[in-house]
Protein backbone atom coordinates (compact mmCIF):
# COMPACT_ATOMS: atom_id res chain seq x y z
CA UNK A 1 0.00 0.00 0.00
CA UNK A 2 1.36 3.40 -0.96
CA UNK A 3 2.05 6.14 1.54
CA UNK A 4 -0.85 8.50 2.31
CA UNK A 5 -3.51 6.12 0.99
CA UNK A 6 -4.08 4.06 4.14
CA UNK A 7 -6.67 6.35 5.69
CA UNK A 8 -8.78 6.33 2.53
CA UNK A 9 -8.46 2.57 2.04
CA UNK A 10 -9.63 1.99 5.60
CA UNK A 11 -12.58 4.35 5.20
CA UNK A 12 -13.81 2.83 1.93
CA UNK A 13 -13.16 -0.86 2.48
CA UNK A 14 -14.02 -1.53 6.10
CA UNK A 15 -16.37 -4.34 5.12
CA UNK A 16 -17.69 -6.07 8.23
CA UNK A 17 -19.32 -8.86 6.24
CA UNK A 18 -16.12 -9.76 4.40
CA UNK A 19 -14.11 -9.69 7.64
CA UNK A 20 -16.62 -12.00 9.33
CA UNK A 21 -16.36 -14.48 6.44
CA UNK A 22 -12.59 -14.51 6.79
CA UNK A 23 -12.75 -14.97 10.57
CA UNK A 24 -15.26 -17.82 10.20
CA UNK A 25 -13.08 -19.49 7.56
CA UNK A 26 -9.93 -19.23 9.66
CA UNK A 27 -11.73 -20.33 12.83
CA UNK A 28 -12.89 -23.42 10.96
CA UNK A 29 -9.25 -24.31 10.25
CA UNK A 30 -8.16 -23.72 13.85
CA UNK A 31 -11.00 -25.33 15.74
CA UNK A 32 -12.46 -23.98 18.95
CA UNK A 33 -9.29 -23.39 20.99
CA UNK A 34 -7.62 -19.96 21.19
CA UNK A 35 -4.61 -19.89 18.89
CA UNK A 36 -1.48 -17.88 18.19
CA UNK A 37 -1.83 -16.07 14.85
CA UNK A 38 0.58 -14.03 12.73
CA UNK A 39 -0.90 -11.52 10.26
CA UNK A 40 1.92 -10.55 7.91
CA UNK A 41 0.11 -7.59 6.34
CA UNK A 42 -2.51 -6.31 8.75
CA UNK A 43 -3.47 -3.15 6.88
CA UNK A 44 -5.71 -1.01 9.08
CA UNK A 45 -6.44 -3.99 11.34
CA UNK A 46 -9.93 -5.20 10.45
CA UNK A 47 -9.05 -8.90 10.36
CA UNK A 48 -6.46 -8.81 13.16
CA UNK A 49 -8.84 -7.02 15.52
CA UNK A 50 -11.71 -9.41 14.76
CA UNK A 51 -9.49 -12.43 15.39
CA UNK A 52 -8.36 -10.94 18.71
CA UNK A 53 -11.96 -10.31 19.70
CA UNK A 54 -12.63 -13.99 18.95
CA UNK A 55 -10.06 -14.84 21.65
CA UNK A 56 -6.91 -15.45 19.58
CA UNK A 57 -3.51 -13.90 20.27
CA UNK A 58 -2.45 -11.95 17.17
CA UNK A 59 0.90 -10.52 16.11
CA UNK A 60 0.07 -7.97 13.41
CA UNK A 61 2.71 -6.60 11.03
CA UNK A 62 2.22 -3.63 8.70
CA UNK A 63 5.26 -2.21 6.89
CA UNK A 64 3.45 0.76 5.30
CA UNK A 65 3.80 3.69 7.69
CA UNK A 66 0.50 5.28 6.67
CA UNK A 67 -1.47 2.08 7.16
CA UNK A 68 0.33 1.36 10.42
CA UNK A 69 -0.58 4.81 11.77
CA UNK A 70 -4.27 3.99 11.28
CA UNK A 71 -3.79 0.50 12.74
CA UNK A 72 -2.01 1.75 15.85
CA UNK A 73 -4.51 4.55 16.42
CA UNK A 74 -7.32 1.98 16.44
CA UNK A 75 -5.30 -0.30 18.70
CA UNK A 76 -4.64 2.50 21.19
CA UNK A 77 -8.37 3.22 21.48
CA UNK A 78 -9.55 -0.39 21.87
CA UNK A 79 -8.88 -1.42 25.48
CA UNK A 80 -10.84 -4.66 25.07
CA UNK A 81 -8.19 -6.42 22.99
CA UNK A 82 -4.96 -4.74 24.06
CA UNK A 83 -3.71 -7.89 25.79
CA UNK A 84 -4.44 -10.04 22.72
CA UNK A 85 -2.92 -8.11 19.83
CA UNK A 86 0.54 -6.65 19.26
CA UNK A 87 0.93 -4.43 16.16
CA UNK A 88 4.42 -3.97 14.69
CA UNK A 89 5.52 -1.32 12.16
CA UNK A 90 7.77 -3.71 10.27
CA UNK A 91 7.90 -6.60 7.83
CA UNK A 92 7.21 -10.02 9.30
CA UNK A 93 10.40 -11.46 7.76
CA UNK A 94 12.51 -8.85 9.59
CA UNK A 95 11.22 -9.70 13.08
CA UNK A 96 12.75 -12.50 15.22
CA UNK A 97 10.07 -14.96 16.37
CA UNK A 98 9.95 -18.47 17.75
CA UNK A 99 8.37 -21.24 15.68
CA UNK A 100 5.14 -21.29 17.66
CA UNK A 101 2.39 -19.77 15.49
CA UNK A 102 -0.66 -21.96 14.86
CA UNK A 103 -1.66 -19.91 11.84
CA UNK A 104 0.04 -17.41 9.52
CA UNK A 105 -2.04 -15.21 7.21
CA UNK A 106 -0.73 -13.39 4.16
CA UNK A 107 -3.93 -11.47 3.46
CA UNK A 108 -4.13 -9.14 0.44
CA UNK A 109 -0.33 -9.10 0.34
CA UNK A 110 0.84 -11.91 -1.94
CA UNK A 111 -0.21 -10.29 -5.22
CA UNK A 112 1.76 -7.12 -4.36
CA UNK A 113 5.05 -8.98 -3.85
CA UNK A 114 7.75 -9.60 -6.45
CA UNK A 115 9.14 -13.11 -6.89
CA UNK A 116 12.24 -12.07 -4.92
CA UNK A 117 10.08 -10.76 -2.06
CA UNK A 118 8.06 -13.98 -2.04
CA UNK A 119 11.27 -16.00 -1.91
CA UNK A 120 12.28 -14.09 1.25
CA UNK A 121 8.85 -14.27 2.87
CA UNK A 122 8.12 -17.98 2.48
CA UNK A 123 11.06 -19.32 4.54
CA UNK A 124 10.17 -16.90 7.32
CA UNK A 125 6.54 -18.02 7.25
CA UNK A 126 7.69 -21.63 7.39
CA UNK A 127 10.07 -21.06 10.30
CA UNK A 128 7.52 -18.98 12.24
CA UNK A 129 4.93 -21.77 12.30
CA UNK A 130 4.88 -24.68 14.72
CA UNK A 131 4.83 -28.21 13.26
CA UNK A 132 1.38 -28.77 11.67
CA UNK A 133 0.87 -24.98 11.66
CA UNK A 134 -1.29 -23.60 8.87
CA UNK A 135 -0.55 -20.96 6.23
CA UNK A 136 -3.34 -19.13 4.40
CA UNK A 137 -2.63 -16.96 1.35
CA UNK A 138 -5.13 -15.23 -0.93
CA UNK A 139 -4.12 -14.59 -4.53
CA UNK A 140 -5.44 -12.84 -7.62
CA UNK A 141 -5.74 -14.50 -11.00
CA UNK A 142 -6.29 -13.56 -14.61
CA UNK A 143 -10.00 -13.21 -15.41
CA UNK A 144 -12.07 -10.81 -17.53
CA UNK A 145 -12.25 -8.64 -14.40
CA UNK A 146 -8.44 -8.41 -14.44
CA UNK A 147 -8.24 -7.40 -18.10
CA UNK A 148 -7.32 -3.92 -19.22
CA UNK A 149 -9.84 -1.48 -17.74
CA UNK A 150 -10.36 2.19 -18.62
CA UNK A 151 -10.32 4.91 -15.98
CA UNK A 152 -13.51 4.71 -13.92
CA UNK A 153 -14.96 5.24 -10.46
CA UNK A 154 -15.02 1.87 -8.71
CA UNK A 155 -16.26 2.82 -5.26
CA UNK A 156 -17.73 5.78 -3.38
CA UNK A 157 -18.52 6.48 0.26
CA UNK A 158 -20.56 9.39 1.59
CA UNK A 159 -19.75 10.88 5.00
CA UNK A 160 -22.29 13.67 5.45
CA UNK A 161 -21.06 16.59 3.32
CA UNK A 162 -17.84 14.73 2.46
CA UNK A 163 -17.59 12.26 -0.41
CA UNK A 164 -14.59 10.01 -1.04
CA UNK A 165 -14.31 8.49 -4.51
CA UNK A 166 -11.94 5.67 -5.48
CA UNK A 167 -11.08 5.75 -9.19
CA UNK A 168 -8.75 3.39 -11.03
CA UNK A 169 -7.65 1.94 -14.35
CA UNK A 170 -5.51 -1.08 -15.18
CA UNK A 171 -3.44 -2.51 -18.00
CA UNK A 172 -1.31 -5.60 -18.58
CA UNK A 173 2.46 -5.12 -18.36
CA UNK A 174 3.87 -6.68 -21.56
CA UNK A 175 6.17 -9.64 -21.05
CA UNK A 176 5.12 -10.18 -17.42
CA UNK A 177 2.35 -11.76 -15.36
CA UNK A 178 1.59 -8.37 -13.81
CA UNK A 179 -1.26 -5.91 -14.07
CA UNK A 180 -0.47 -2.23 -13.54
CA UNK A 181 -3.17 -0.44 -11.57
CA UNK A 182 -3.27 3.35 -11.38
CA UNK A 183 -5.62 4.60 -8.69
CA UNK A 184 -6.75 7.79 -7.09
CA UNK A 185 -8.72 8.78 -4.01
CA UNK A 186 -10.70 12.00 -4.36
CA UNK A 187 -12.21 13.86 -1.42
CA UNK A 188 -15.02 16.27 -2.24
CA UNK A 189 -16.82 18.73 0.02
CA UNK A 190 -20.14 20.25 -1.06
CA UNK A 191 -19.36 19.29 -4.65
CA UNK A 192 -15.85 20.73 -4.68
CA UNK A 193 -12.66 18.66 -4.96
CA UNK A 194 -10.53 19.41 -1.88
CA UNK A 195 -7.93 16.62 -1.77
CA UNK A 196 -6.49 13.99 -4.11
CA UNK A 197 -4.05 11.11 -3.54
CA UNK A 198 -2.74 9.12 -6.50
CA UNK A 199 -0.53 6.05 -6.71
CA UNK A 200 0.39 3.06 -8.86
CA UNK A 201 0.43 -0.60 -7.89
CA UNK A 202 1.59 -3.75 -9.67
CA UNK A 203 -0.50 -6.88 -9.14
CA UNK A 204 1.10 -10.24 -9.90
CA UNK A 205 -1.49 -12.62 -11.36
CA UNK A 206 -1.14 -16.24 -10.25
CA UNK A 207 -2.54 -19.67 -10.96
CA UNK A 208 -3.27 -22.33 -8.33
CA UNK A 209 -0.51 -24.44 -9.87
CA UNK A 210 2.13 -21.72 -9.66
CA UNK A 211 1.36 -20.83 -6.04
CA UNK A 212 1.16 -24.47 -5.01
CA UNK A 213 4.56 -25.13 -6.57
CA UNK A 214 6.14 -22.19 -4.70
CA UNK A 215 4.71 -23.34 -1.37
CA UNK A 216 5.88 -26.94 -1.86
CA UNK A 217 9.36 -25.74 -2.79
CA UNK A 218 9.40 -23.82 0.51
CA UNK A 219 8.60 -27.04 2.41
CA UNK A 220 4.83 -26.79 2.85
CA UNK A 221 2.57 -29.78 2.33
CA UNK A 222 -1.16 -30.58 2.04
CA UNK A 223 -1.70 -27.62 -0.27
CA UNK A 224 -5.41 -27.02 -0.90
CA UNK A 225 -7.05 -24.47 -3.21
CA UNK A 226 -10.33 -22.83 -2.24
CA UNK A 227 -12.42 -20.36 -4.19
CA UNK A 228 -12.56 -17.76 -1.44
CA UNK A 229 -12.64 -17.20 2.30
CA UNK A 230 -16.27 -18.35 2.13
CA UNK A 231 -14.76 -21.85 1.61
CA UNK A 232 -16.25 -22.29 -1.85
CA UNK A 233 -14.78 -24.54 -4.54
CA UNK A 234 -12.14 -23.06 -6.81
CA UNK A 235 -13.57 -21.12 -9.76
CA UNK A 236 -11.35 -19.87 -12.55
CA UNK A 237 -13.82 -17.05 -13.27
CA UNK A 238 -13.49 -15.46 -9.82
CA UNK A 239 -11.04 -12.56 -9.30
CA UNK A 240 -8.98 -14.61 -6.87
CA UNK A 241 -8.54 -17.77 -4.83
CA UNK A 242 -7.33 -18.86 -1.41
CA UNK A 243 -4.49 -21.33 -0.74
CA UNK A 244 -4.25 -23.32 2.50
CA UNK A 245 -1.04 -25.22 3.29
CA UNK A 246 0.55 -26.90 6.29
CA UNK A 247 4.02 -27.12 7.79
CA UNK A 248 4.76 -30.86 8.09
CA UNK A 249 5.04 -32.45 11.52
CA UNK A 250 2.93 -33.20 14.57
CA UNK A 251 1.44 -30.47 16.74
Amino acid sequence: MHSDTGKFYGALYNAAGDTKRRVDFLSGLLGSKPSRIVDTSAGVGDLAFSLAKAGHRVLAFEPCGEMYAVLFDRFSRDHEIRSLIAPFPSRFEDYPLAADADLAISSNQWSHLSQAERARLLPRLYSGLRPAGILVVNCVQETPLRSDQPWAEIHKRVFGDLIIRHCACSEHVPGTASQRVDFEYRMEYLGHLVHTVSATSLLTLDTPESVGEQLREAGFSRVAIRGSYADTDYNGQLPGFVVVAEKPGSA
